[in-house]
């Protein structure tokens, strides 16, 4: 039987848990009509963890949305694959897990190759609805209630299934903290900071780095940077 972590209390679990004793149990739950609309439910290596708390507004929401608005244009113009959100579910058989990651990029190459695959939505060809295998890059924000799964849990499932980047944003103190994890040899290698903490993307081709200056009201204006390298 799965084992099942819930890191709010159960009073805030509106939903039934259907019984599930494998990825694929899950993935056909979630799938289906009665998968909860709410909350960030995951299975991660034969764990399914349901979080139901709240995401921060300035240490993740905005963060997110500042890396994904630097990596959409490059994508865009120079026609590299897709780039989503977090409400695109990967699947990955390999590693036995199944999330919804805050971002993530799939070449063209992966697509083709057939290294992922896109599961369209019955009845409406060209839809996906969960795509199964590797991207090319996931990035994860780290936020109070996921710090274990990010940094630690997840980094094994995406190393074991060959994530060819991992990017772990952890905006919660001043500085933030930015660890681009590249998969050498089966095995992620934190990729060294060059001057003034740019990180360099072997997938983009770019260096990249995030910053944070006061913003208007005092709230963190967050910024992430690219410059080709």
């Amino acid at each position: 039987m799965t084992a099942l972590h819930i890191t709010e209390s159960e009073r805030d679990v509106d939903f039934v848990v259907p019984p599930i004793s494998s990825l694929d149990d899950f993935r056909r739950w979630c799938l289906s009509e009665d998968f909860p609309e709410r909350g960030r439910i995951d299975y991660i290596d034969g764990r399914l963890e349901i979080d139901m708390s709240p995401q921060s507004t300035h240490r993740h929401g905005r963060v997110a949305y500042s890396i994904v608005e630097t990596l959409a244009p490059i994508v865009r113009q120079s026609d590299l694959g897709i780039l989503v959100g977090d409400c695109s579910r990967i699947a990955l058989p390999t590693a036995d897990t199944s999330r919804e990651p805050d971002i993530v990029f799939i070449s063209h190459e992966s697509l083709e190759s057939g290294r992922v695959v896109e599961v369209e939505k019955s009845g409406r060809p060209g839809d996906s609805v969960e795509l199964v295998g590797p991207p090319d890059v996931v990035v994860e924000v780290v936020s109070d209630s996921s710090v274990t799964k990010d940094k630690k849990a997840l980094r094994r499932a995406y190393e074991k299934a060959g994530v060819t980047e991992y990017w772990i944003i952890d905006a919660r103190s001043d500085p933030a903290e930015f660890l681009l994890l590249r998969l050498e040899k089966k095995r992620y290698r934190a990729t060294k900071p060059v001057a003034d903490g740019w990180l360099r993307s072997d997938v983009f081709g770019s260096e990249f780095r995030l910053t944070c200056s006061a913003g208007r009201r005092g709230t963190p204006l967050w910024r992430f940077e690219r410059r080709k390298s």
